[in-house]
């Protein structure tokens, strides 16, 4: 159930969560106001938001430049949380296919290829969306779009 709660503590949360078992972190630098309360399902974004930020430092694992940045751009009806690593970024090709299912670019073993598959999934469900871009100065960028409020669910036939 859709219920008001603080965003920003969300991100940092889930940041936290994200880097638990690093064992070198990342300097990470958040670029949000003190607090920004939606609706939604804290949950749900906790759940995308440490996946992404797992994947962020696994892509920076052999960087020399081991940088998160996590900015919250708070807009009209909507709230857009940019996840950046400053990693190799993301081959051309596999931008494409990225969200797909089963779809990793980690060695065999070491990823089952459904976390981005499942977080495209849940921001759709909060009425949002997940995309991803090249930095051009290097990195991968994920971006959450989420709205401020609930999106209303459609009903059945005859509505």
């Amino acid at each position: 159930m859709p219920l008001q709660f603080d965003l920003v503590v969300t991100i940092r949360k889930a940041v936290q969560w994200g880097l638990k078992a690093v064992s070198v972190e990342p300097d990470t630098v958040f670029h949000m106001p003190a607090e920004y309360s939606i609706v939604g399902c804290k949950g749900q974004v906790h759940q995308i938001l440490v996946n992404l930020v797992q994947n962020a430092v696994d892509a920076m694992s052999n960087s020399p430049v081991r940088r998160l940045e996590i900015r919250l751009e708070a807009g009209e009806g909507t709230a857009r949380i940019f996840v950046r690593d400053h990693g190799p970024g993301i081959k051309k090709g596999d931008l494409v296919k990225i969200f797909d299912p089963f779809y990793t670019s980690k060695p065999v073993g070491e990823g089952t290829g459904l976390g981005l598959y499942i977080s495209y999934g849940l921001a759709q469900e909060l009425g949002g969306s997940l995309q991803v871009q090249n930095a051009s100065d290097g990195g991968a960028i994920f971006i959450l779009e989420l709205p401020t409020q609930p999106v209303p669910e459609r009903g059945g036939a005859g509505d």
